[in-house]
């Protein structure tokens, strides 16, 4: 399939109907693509810079977009209607899997928890005391995770209350996942190692040296949480499968350098 000439892709995802969309910058606006022989695109916004952030949500459904100012606006990806603009600006932000609901860090510290279909925040969890790397919200948005320097944590997002005490891991920690459930957390850190993380109480289960850190969307669940994949030092693609517990299966490496990492919604391969 074709993709048009001369779009900087900033994310990619693969949709359950078998349809692969595009996000990115082409003569500096903001814009979706679906490859195909006609190659078609859609203007989300007129402005975009070198630094501003994309993402869809998991399935493909909605993208964010944050400017230089901090401002995130999101969209439905299919018809490109805007859903919400904030206000407020946001150091850094990410989706549930379904685009249901949104977390941001916001400028104060805290992390707020948005339900993008009734328009209304659900949650406020309170300031770390450092920056915050990365976040993860649980398949409805009940469930929260962040990390940062030294440390993971997971609240309820509609309580506001920290249901696992923060970990200290030996390094900054920008790869973070959380599985379908909620019951378990993977990170990834600079020092190159995995840790998956007990969501209920914060035991570390397992690690994993291999890692290829100081990415966001570095690690990531199986749809079913069955497997952990991950990119390594050079560049492979690896899966663990967590059931079985056996030695991680390697993949060839890959050209160029990712900007994220996520199964197809059947879980049968990667993207």
């Amino acid at each position: 399939k074709e993709t048009p000439v001369g779009l900087e892709i900033r994310d990619v995802v693969f949709v359950a109907d078998g349809e692969i969309r595009l996000a990115g910058a082409l003569a500096g606006k903001l814009v979706l693509a679906v490859p195909s022989k006609e190659a078609r695109i859609q203007v989300l916004n007129d402005d975009i810079q070198a630094r501003d952030r994309i993402g869809f949500s998991g399935d493909g459904r909605r993208v964010a977009h944050q400017d230089k100012r901090g401002i995130v606006t999101v969209w439905a990806a299919k018809s490109g209607l805007e859903i919400h603009r904030f206000k407020r600006p946001s150091s850094n932000y990410n989706f549930n899997f379904s685009g249901t609901h949104f977390a941001r860090n916001i400028r104060d510290g805290s992390i707020e928890i948005f339900d993008l279909n009734q328009k209304k925040k659900v949650g406020t969890i309170p300031d770390p005391g450092v920056e915050v790397f990365s976040m993860a919200l649980s398949s409805r948005g009940g469930f929260l995770v962040d990390a940062g320097n030294r440390y993971v944590r997971k609240s309820d997002a509609r309580l506001a209350e920290t249901s696992a005490k923060p970990r200290v891991d030996n390094a900054a920690i920008y790869g973070l996942a959380l599985d379908h459930t909620g019951r378990r957390i993977a990170s990834a850190s600079t020092t190159n190692i995995i840790r998956v993380w007990d969501g209920s109480s914060g035991t570390e289960l397992t690690t994993m040296a291999g890692h290829k850190g100081g990415k966001r969307d570095s690690v990531t669940f199986s749809p079913d949480g069955q497997r952990l994949a991950w990119l390594d030092e050079q560049r492979r693609l690896r899966v663990w499968d967590l059931k079985v517990g056996s030695a991680p299966r390697s993949l060839p490496p890959i050209v160029g350098e990712p900007h994220g990492l996520r199964f197809l919604p059947n879980g049968r391969g990667l993207l």
